[in-house]
Order: C-alpha cells, then structure tokens, then sequence
C-alpha cells in the first residue's frame, strides 16, 4: 500500500489517511457542539480517541485540524483565547 502525503498550510506534510480520519471524526461530532462555545480538538474527539494517540499523533492531528479550519473542510472557526495553544474551535 503507498502511503499519500499531504501538504498543510503550516508546511507540514502528514499522511492523507491520517487528515482523513480526523476530518471524519471531527465531522461526526459537529451535531453535538453548542453555538459560541470553544472547544479544543481534545474536547471535541474525546478522551477515548485522543489518549490513544501517541504526543506526535497529538500534534499532527491539531495540524490537520487547523488546516481542515482554514480550508474550510470543517464549518468551524477558530475561536480567540488568551493563549495560543491550545487552539479553540467554535462552531461559525
């Protein structure tokens, strides 16, 4: 099987299954956020998902999910917060 890379806005390359899986995931719980509420990718994929990734896997899954945002793969918007990280998503 050839493994597809992706390239990101941040520059960053990560593999295409693995942007579509958080695309999928995150995709799936969008019925379930409230309106003008900020969530963080964590939050979102749920404790389950996100322990089973690896630091590395966690990093490259918030790339992806700021990229599928500034795409606009996701109709979410980054949401403003007092620090950089983590990033908050809200619904647009």
């Amino acid at each position: 099987m050839k493994v597809v890379n992706v390239y990101l806005k941040n520059g960053r390359f990560v593999n295409n299954d693995f942007l579509q899986l958080i695309k999928v995931l995150v995709a799936e719980m969008i019925p379930g956020l409230v309106p003008g509420v900020g969530y963080t990718l964590k939050t979102i994929c749920g404790d389950e998902f996100w322990n089973e990734l690896t630091p590395g896997e966690q990093k490259q899954a918030g790339w992806c999910m700021k990229h599928l945002v500034l795409t606009g793969d996701l109709p979410l918007t980054i949401a403003d917060s007092l620090h950089e990280y983590p990033v908050y998503y809200k619904l647009k």
